[in-house]
């Protein structure tokens, strides 16, 4: 992979050569994962043409699975919503499922399998239970530059913190009075990885389960035991999330031990992540994706779709020139207002067209 020219369409040629070499059984899986807290917006456009796109393109399979780890937000209603937003913009989710519906996925009906692989963490001495407050929590953690200190809950028997697992299960704690969390390394530099939360308590009812539950799984260690357990193969995500990759890759290690990913060997147990970086010599263009990617998909292009795209790629066309042909003479931090000058030209057009 370090040969490859990685300047343009380096997602395409990733994907590729893990196809070629066979690194992934010749299968190729991605998901598109949103919370459903909220309704789509422009941001969300880009990484639904490009997890379903690159699925499209290699002949496999795009999962819609909601990211149903926390109740407080979340509706049917933004379910639903995302759902249409998405065949609104030309694709449909594929694969298996994990119900009825062909491809779609809800992270709360994997449940009881990341509470389980949460017990045997515990058992394992991987994880403890820590009653610190939020604001000890914080202090403890430290910053970047200073090792942070460990929580005096840290080598509590694995026994005793069974027992308080279980018991946060069942409901005996309040809100925030005990979380569970991995047992990494409090002094490495990514304080992400510095014994991140792995469950909290939610005494909240949750929108597809009821009252089944009280705690519920962080999105950093849920994240990757769904891609595992889908059998995802190319799990791709945007620049911010690069601190994550190492608890990612922590959680699928632990996955293997426990042997869970004995049936996946060749596609999944390495599930990559690809962090997708933007930038203005390379230019990914919302508006030109969903339309090369309809057109791809053989979905019909109708005027009251079509009319908006256009629009909205021709000033983001222009955007992209004019900060292209200055990439080589400004700043860092010039490049970044030039590229959020460039996204907001791509909003505006947006709003333009629909108010009239």
């Amino acid at each position: 992979m370090d040969s490859l020219d990685t300047g343009r369409h380096f997602l395409r040629q990733w994907i590729e050569a893990d196809v070629a070499s066979g690194r992934t059984g010749g299968k190729v899986v991605t998901r598109f994962p949103p919370e459903p807290n909220g309704f789509l917006h422009i941001g969300h456009a880009k990484a639904v043409c490009i997890d379903f796109g690159m699925a499209a393109a290699f002949g496999g399979e795009c999962h819609l699975r909601l990211d149903d780890t926390n109740p407080a937000k979340e509706s049917d209603e933004y379910a639903e919503n995302i759902k249409k937003d998405i065949r609104w913009l030309g694709f449909e989710w594929s694969g298996e499922g994990d119900g009825k519906e062909r491809g779609f996925y809800n992270a709360s009906n994997m449940f009881e399998k990341m509470y389980e692989i949460a017990e045997n963490l515990v058992k394992a001495g991987q994880a403890y239970c820590c009653n610190l407050t939020q604001e000890e929590w914080k202090e403890y953690r430290g910053v970047p530059e200073r090792p942070g200190r460990p929580s005096p809950s840290r080598d509590t028997t694995p026994e005793r913190n069974l027992q308080i697992f279980r018991e946060m299960r069942d409901g005996k704690y309040g809100d925030g009075e005990w979380c569970l969390r991995a047992k990494i390394d409090m002094a490495s530099p990514n304080i992400h990885f510095r014994d991140p939360v792995l469950y909290r308590i939610r005494h909240v009812p949750h929108y597809h389960l009821g009252d089944r539950w009280c705690i519920y799984p962080m999105y950093d260690f849920a994240h990757p035991i769904e891609d595992a357990l889908e059998g995802v193969t190319h799990s791709m995500c945007t620049l911010e999330f690069e601190v994550h990759r190492p608890l990612y890759d922590w959680v699928v290690d632990r996955l293997d031990e426990m042997g869970l990913l004995v049936e996946q060997k060749d596609t999944a147990t390495n599930a990559m992540i690809m962090f997708l970086v933007l930038n203005t010599s390379g230019l990914t263009l919302i508006p030109v994706g969903v339309m090369v990617y309809r057109a791809q998909m053989g979905a019909a292009q109708p005027t009251d779709v079509f009319i908006p795209i256009l629009i909205a790629t021709a000033i983001a066309t222009l955007a992209g020139m004019v900060i292209t042909s200055l990439y080589q003479h400004i700043n860092l931090f010039n490049r970044a207002i030039m590229s959020f000058v460039f996204g907001i030209c791509v909003v505006v057009s947006g709003v333009i067209w629909l108010s009239t």
